[in-house]
């Protein structure tokens, strides 16, 4: 014999997994096609024009640490990874979770390889994941290049990140040259040109 009990409880769960199913399908409609917001996240104020934050973030997967002083701006006295010049830092930062990051990192990683040998060195800066996640996602996306960590979003607030992806570009003075919110499958040529011509501006200027 089915009680009154268990019929109410029965409803109550049903009642309970509709709630939870339309608050779902509201989050999914709230993200954005071209950048992810992180909610509630506090940042510092940053402009074209400023100077970079002076970051120091593991690399992934090691037990190294990168300076942005070991590329652009006032070099570091006793440099790991940086050559003989001042170089244009690219950062891209991401999250696993970010789905315009898995349309803009490939994107960003083909155009850092048509400057291989010159003085740009790319960055993808994680937020928030694993050493292990971090790996995995860009490998799934077919990323090569250098990733840093950046746990607890440190870095991403000195750089006034509160979207993703964030693209950032650093001139070899250490002043940021440009800042690109977000990314769309319907902006990529725009982007494209956006990046690229602000790196051949930099390593170029009197042209």
């Amino acid at each position: 014999m089915i009680h009154q009990s268990d019929l109410i409880s029965t409803g109550l769960r049903r009642i309970s997994s509709c709630i939870v199913l339309a608050l779902i399908m509201a989050l999914c409609m709230s993200v954005s096609t071209q950048a992810q917001d992180l909610q509630g996240f506090e940042v510092d104020p940053m402009a074209v024009g400023d100077k970079a934050p002076t970051f120091v973030m593991k690399k992934n997967g090691t037990t190294d640490y990168v300076f942005l002083r070991d590329y652009a701006g006032e070099l570091r006295q006793t440099a790991v990874f940086r050559g003989d010049t001042q170089k244009v830092v690219v950062l891209s930062f991401f999250a696993s979770w970010c789905k315009p990051c898995q349309k803009e990192a490939p994107v960003l990683a083909d155009i850092a390889s048509s400057y291989e040998g010159q003085d740009v060195q790319l960055f993808f800066v994680n937020w928030g994941d694993t050493d292990n996640v971090a790996a995995e996602w860009l490998q799934t996306y077919g990323v090569e290049a250098n990733c840093l960590m950046d746990p607890f979003g440190a870095n991403a607030k000195k750089f006034g990140v509160d979207s993703l992806p964030r693209t950032i570009i650093i001139d070899q003075q250490g002043i940021v040259q440009l800042i690109e919110r977000g990314f769309s499958e319907e902006n990529e040529a725009h982007y494209r040109e956006l990046v690229t011509s602000k790196v051949n501006e930099l390593l170029n200027p009197g042209d």
